[in-house]
């Protein structure tokens, strides 16, 4: 500007120079950005680093966790693992020793059957134990033969298989193919699991039929859960919606009545304590509650007398009452509900 100055330009001509050297010099320094472009850019640099801290996270996790998780000796790990000729599958001493084989052709190695042995710890149930192995109370069951479950003592061993199933006794005219098709397992499911090379059976032989489940009458005599007849005599209201015998409103009967002459004497469906001896005039009239072992209680209603106190330890089948029609009744008859975790259930699911 200086120059054009000294070489006399006139005003109108510096203001012109002036305002194209400005335009040149915003052309030269001035930037348009692309937000949207750097937006994406970014987006895609801050994935690449979460992805590459979440692999160093991850993988350093999973260490920890294995390395603290705290598991019996033997615990699942062979489960996961392929079967390899170093490491032949120890078949319980239910299955006879003929039937261990560790070069079955075609085998599929990831399909061993392995039993562990549990010591039953203070206040551990069955139900427990399978929690803690992910199998079922009924494998347990199946697999150390007990028929009740209430005689299961702290201290206690028993056998632990790394997979659900049941154990089956062969029985006569038997067959892998018939076993298969009355449990609903492949064929090869139950030859892999028992580390069989081929088909033939024997009568009694004991196999593991993986997937299996109990007969469900059998499982709740085991579990406990099964009770009799409080009395004998005509069920003239079962469980569920009905017309109110006084008022013919629909509205529902939380347990089954049981009609007989009065007097009768009731007997305790199961095993258990007594927990109320009362009265209610406007409803249950004398009745009775016991309770019993899983979450279960019984009620007795409308007696006409009691033959037992709170707190008495009452067996199945002892009489702990007699038949009335006191109460909200329309006769002599018994109201009788089963209870389970507080909630009422059909009483024909468990009578027997």
């Amino acid at each position: 500007f200086y120059n054009l100055k000294i070489q006399n330009i006139n005003h109108y001509e510096y203001k012109y120079y002036y305002k194209i050297l400005r335009e040149k010099i915003f052309d030269i320094f001035s930037v348009k950005f692309d937000y949207k472009l750097i937006f994406k850019l970014n987006a895609i640099i801050f994935v690449f680093i979460l992805t590459f801290y979440i692999n160093i996270f991850s993988y350093y996790g999973s260490y920890v966790f294995l390395n603290r998780l705290s598991l019996p000796k033997d615990y699942f790990i062979d489960t996961f693992l392929y079967y390899s000729d170093q490491d032949v599958a120890q078949i319980s001493s239910y299955l006879p020793e003929s039937n261990v084989s560790s070069n079955v052709p075609g085998f599929k190695k990831n399909f061993v059957l392995k039993v562990f042995d549990h010591k039953i710890k203070p206040g551990e149930t069955l139900s427990h134990v399978a929690a803690r192995y992910q199998i079922t109370s009924e494998t347990l069951i199946s697999f150390n033969e007990i028929k009740d479950v209430r005689n299961i003592k702290p201290n206690s061993i028993i056998k632990v298989p790394n997979m659900k199933g049941i154990v089956y006794i062969v029985k006569k005219n038997d067959s892998i193919s018939s076993i298969a098709s009355a449990y609903n397992v492949p064929k090869v499911d139950i030859l892999d699991s028992n580390n069989l090379d081929n088909e033939v059976l024997s009568l009694g032989q004991k196999l593991f039929i993986p997937g299996g489940r109990l007969p469900k009458d059998f499982l709740k005599e085991v579990l406990g859960e099964t009770f009799i007849y409080p009395v004998q005599g005509v069920i003239t209201s079962g469980y569920g919606y009905r017309p109110d015998p006084f008022t013919g409103v629909i509205s529902f009967h939380n347990g089954i009545d049981i009609a007989n002459l009065a007097n009768t004497p009731i007997k305790a469906s199961r095993e258990g304590i007594v927990v109320t001896v009362g009265f209610n005039a406007g409803g249950y009239g004398k009745y009775i509650v016991i309770s019993h072992s899983n979450g279960f209680q019984t009620l007795y209603a409308h007696l006409n007398s009691f033959a037992v106190k709170v707190g008495k330890k009452v067996s199945r089948g002892s009489v702990i009452g007699y038949m009335g029609s006191t109460g909200y009744s329309t006769g002599n008859h018994l109201h009788f509900t089963i209870f389970k975790n507080g909630k009422t259930e059909n009483p024909m699911k468990y009578l027997r």
